[in-house]
C-alpha cells in the first residue's frame, strides 16, 4: 500500500544526509525503499542539491491539497443521483452537471445568510 513520507521520516533524512549517511543506510533508519529515498532527495533538493526537509514537507502538503484524490460522496448525494439515473433515466453528465449547481450553491449559501 502506498503511503507518504512523514514530516518526521523528512527530517531524518536531512539530518543523515548532513552526516554524510549513504541514501541505502538512510532507507533502513526510516524504514523505506532506497528508490523511495532517491525520489525524495532528488525531488525536494534545490539547484544547489541541497535537501531541507521543511521545504520537502510543504512541497507534499501542496501536491496533497492540489489533487483532487478520493473524494467521499455523502449518502443523500448518491441516492438522489441513483433515483435520477433509473427512475428519471437522467445521463450521468446530466446528474453530474445538476449536482454541481447544488455544491455551488451550497458553498455560496454562508455568504446569502
Amino acid at each position: 500500500m502506498y503511503k507518504q513520507l512523514t514530516s518526521e521520516q523528512r527530517y531524518t533524512i536531512s539530518v543523515l544526509l548532513q552526516n554524510r549517511t549513504k541514501q541505502k543506510d538512510i532507507a533502513k533508519a526510516i524504514n523505506v525503499s532506497a528508490s523511495t529515498v532517491s525520489r525524495e532527495i532528488r525531488r525536494n533538493s534545490g539547484v544547489r542539491r541541497h535537501y531541507n526537509w521543511e521545504t520537502a514537507q510543504a512541497n507534499a502538503v501542496q501536491t496533497r491539497r492540489r489533487k483532487p484524490g478520493n473524494r467521499s460522496v455523502d449518502k443523500d448525494v448518491m441516492e438522489e443521483a441513483k433515483r435520477l439515473l433509473i427512475t428519471e433515466q437522467w445521463s450521468p453528465e446530466q446528474i453530474s452537471g445538476v449536482l454541481a449547481k447544488a455544491a455551488s450553491i451550497l458553498a455560496m449559501r454562508p455568504y446569502i445568510v
